[in-house]
């Protein structure tokens, strides 16, 4: 359909070589992002300083990608500041953005895929993305998936909540979670609309 945004993808890599990583400062905080070609495989939120959002994008990529990546620190990136402008202004779409993950399961694809297509005022549970991604009674391998998510953010795991309407955990932190969800819905509020899906889906 003509002036339909195309979804981007996120698809398994095995691994990963050099790795180009930046840093900005957000309104919740530090953020760090790593992109290896024209995926991103790395994000880290939330961090009280630029030292430390490096050392936990640091440790994010050595622990899912193995030490044998190059990384190179760079002064700035496109994706970076997608990201920087979305933490102000959540109508920014990311939906552009590839992910690349290291893990092979296909229903931790179709979970991730599934979970991109949420927008912000959108909250899923568990169970309910276990279901979606095709194994209804699934919902522990999906916070596990949760956990595991290499690019807060570009897949909004802050939006999988518990069935009582908890948040849940989060890699950040509970509290870090609840900011997310609350800046999202602050900002469908103030556009006096219900969510919208920027994907066309």
């Amino acid at each position: 359909m003509k002036g339909r945004r195309r979804l981007a993808t996120v698809e398994f890599l095995k691994h990963v070589d050099v790795v180009r990583a930046s840093c900005a400062q957000t309104a919740i905080g530090w953020v760090a992002v790593a992109v290896a070609e024209e995926f991103v495989v790395g994000v880290s939120l939330g961090n009280r300083s630029h030292t430390r959002a490096q050392e936990r994008l640091e440790e994010t990529l050595f622990t899912l990608w193995k030490p044998h990546i190059k990384l190179v620190w760079i002064p700035s990136h496109p994706y970076v500041g997608q990201i920087r402008r979305y933490l102000e202004e959540p109508g920014v779409n990311l939906s552009r953005i590839s992910v690349a993950v290291p893990f092979s399961s296909a229903f931790c694809l179709r979970v991730y895929r599934r979970l991109r297509h949420t927008v912000p005022g959108q909250v899923i549970t568990y169970g309910e993305l276990a279901k979606e991604a095709g194994i209804p009674r699934a919902a522990r391998a999906v916070g596990t998936w949760m956990r595991r998510n290499p690019a807060p953010i570009v897949i909004p795991c802050h939006r999988v909540i518990r069935s009582d309407g908890t948040v849940g955990s989060y890699s950040g932190g509970a509290t870090l979670k609840r900011m997310l969800l609350e800046l999202e819905m602050r900002w469908v509020l103030t556009h006096h609309e219900s969510p919208i899906n920027p994907h066309g889906t």
